[in-house]
C-alpha cells in the first residue's frame, strides 16, 4: 500500500468535495430564494462546503485505502469520481423541482397584463388582488401574487381596462392568471407564454382568449387580457 496515494486521494477528494458541495448550495440559495437577511444563505453555502469537504476527505481516505495497490488513476478516480457525481445528481434533484425565473439578455422578467372587463361594465373600485399560477397537470403547484391597479383604471373604446403586473417567478408549467375584486372574480385564464420567452414577448399580445378556428369570437360581454413581459431593472445601489 502506498501510504502517499492514500493521503493524495484523501486531500484531493475533501477538496473537489469542498468545491461541488458548495456550488450545489449556492445553486440551492438562488433557486429557492434562501433568505441573505443576517447572512444566513452565506453560512448555508459556508456549512454546506465544509460538509462536504469532510465527507470526501473521509470517502477518499476509505476508499483509497482499499484500492492503493491498483494504481495512482484507480486510486484518485474513484473516490473523486463518485463526489461529483453525487453533486451531479444533487443538481439535477434542484433543477427538477426548482421554480427558476427566466430571463432575457440576464435581466428577471415582469409580466403585465391587462384586463378588459365587458361591455356595459361600471367603473371598478374597492380592493383587487392579481395572482399567476404555475399548472401541471391542470393542478396548480405554484403561485405568485402581484398587484392589481384599481387606481390606474382607465376608459377605452367604452370598456375600463385594468392594468395587473407580477414577478414571472418560474419557467415550469403553464401560465394562468387570476384577478379578483372584492373577492369576487374577474378573469380567470391560461395565457399562452411559453416557459422562456424571448424579446418578442415584450409588445403586446393581441387580445384574448383567441376562440379555435371555425368558432365565434370572443363576446364582449366576456372579460378579455393582454399581456407581455418587461425586463426588471435593477435598484440603484
Amino acid at each position: 500500500m502506498d501510504i502517499v496515494h492514500v493521503l493524495l486521494a484523501t486531500v484531493l477528494t475533501g477538496f473537489v468535495g469542498l468545491l461541488s458541495a458548495g456550488f450545489v448550495a449556492g445553486t440551492y440559495v438562488d433557486w429557492y430564494q434562501v433568505t441573505s437577511r443576517e447572512g444566513a444563505s452565506g453560512y448555508l453555502i459556508v456549512a454546506m462546503a465544509l460538509v462536504g469537504g469532510f465527507i470526501g476527505m473521509a470517502l477518499g481516505a476509505v476508499s483509497s485505502w482499499f484500492l492503493a495497490s491498483t494504481g495512482l488513476a484507480q486510486t484518485i478516480g474513484w473516490p473523486v469520481g463518485c463526489v461529483v457525481g453525487s453533486a451531479a445528481l444533487a443538481w439535477l434533484a434542484l433543477f427538477r423541482f426548482a421554480d427558476i425565473p427566466p430571463k432575457v439578455d440576464g435581466s428577471l422578467l415582469r409580466l403585465e397584463v391587462e384586463i378588459r372587463l365587458p361591455v356595459g361594465s361600471v367603473k371598478p373600485v374597492g380592493h383587487g388582488s392579481f395572482t399567476l399560477g404555475s399548472v401541471v397537470g391542470r393542478r396548480e403547484r405554484a403561485a405568485e401574487r402581484g398587484e392589481l391597479h384599481l387606481e390606474r383604471v382607465r376608459s377605452d373604446g367604452g370598456r375600463w381596462v385594468i392594468p395587473a403586473d407580477v414577478f414571472l417567478f418560474t419557467a415550469r408549467g403553464e401560465r394562468s392568471i387570476v384577478a379578483e375584486m372584492d373577492g369576487a372574480s374577474i378573469v380567470g385564464f391560461l395565457i399562452p407564454l411559453p416557459a422562456r420567452p424571448g424579446s418578442a414577448f415584450e409588445s403586446w399580445s393581441a387580445w384574448g382568449p383567441v376562440p379555435p378556428a371555425g368558432e365565434p369570437p370572443w363576446p364582449d360581454s366576456r372579460a378579455s387580457v393582454r399581456f407581455r413581459v418587461q425586463r426588471m431593472v435593477p435598484p440603484t445601489p
